[in-house]
């Protein structure tokens, strides 16, 4: 029978042991320079989220909004919309950082169409002393030396800016 109770003992023991670290809270905070931090406690006089570890989801709404890196700007924490699913700060990185991606390809897109646009008034312009454009009434009308010069310039700072 002792030996039983033993066993038991050590048992529940073990059990008590496992089920604490399970329940722990960490706690989430940003610091002034936007680094974020987590520690099983909560600093004197910083406001700190605690954070289900158990299911790696923030189990309420940041205290601060995450910054990328100092001077890049607020970064949302986490773009749930009332009534959809919660989604880990890992997921809601992810979902940025896609996003973000595409905008990119979006701008990159434009500015080589701008290049383009660029290169061939470039062109234009260089092409000879009488280049022709319409003037105000839709008549074609020659451009001035000034005003070709003017153009090219205009066009050669903005490849040289914005073009490979």
């Amino acid at each position: 029978m002792q030996r039983t109770l033993v066993s038991l003992v050590l048992a529940l023991a073990t059990i008590i042991a496992f089920q604490q670290p399970a329940q722990a809270v960490v706690y989430r905070w940003v610091d002034d320079q936007g680094v974020v931090h987590f520690a099983q406690e909560a600093p004197p006089g910083i406001k700190a989220t605690p954070v289900d570890i158990r299911h790696n989801v923030v189990s309420s709404a940041p205290a601060e909004p995450v910054r990328s890196a100092p001077g890049k700007g607020d970064i949302p924490a986490d773009s749930n919309a009332p009534g959809q699913e919660e989604i880990s700060y890992a997921e809601s990185r992810r979902r940025e950082r896609a996003e973000n991606r595409i905008i990119r390809a979006e701008e990159a897109r434009r500015t080589e169409a701008a290049c383009q646009v660029m290169r061939q008034q470039k062109a234009q312009v260089e092409s000879g002393p009488r280049v022709l454009v319409k003037g105000e009434n839709g008549e074609p009308r020659r451009l001035l030396d000034s005003e070709r010069e003017d153009l090219l310039n205009e066009a050669n700072t903005f490849l040289a800016a914005n073009c490979n």
